[in-house]
């Protein structure tokens, strides 16, 4: 899991390599994205803080 990021427990965001399944469930409940995604947000929030960061999740 590439550039995971915890919330709530143990659900994550992460980044997975696996680009054609994006889209389609298949974990326990984390959130997949695309490698360069995860990468990304991981350093906004280790910049600015996990406290400063606000994880929402819909649908």
């Amino acid at each position: 899991m590439p550039w995971s990021v915890f919330f709530k427990g143990g659900f994550a965001i992460h980044g997975t390599y696996a680009i054609r399944r994006l889209g389609h469930p298949a974990s326990h409940g984390c959130v997949r994205v695309h490698p360069r995604n995860a990468r990304r947000l991981y350093h906004l929030i280790r910049r600015y803080g996990k406290r400063y960061t606000r994880i929402v999740i819909t649908g």
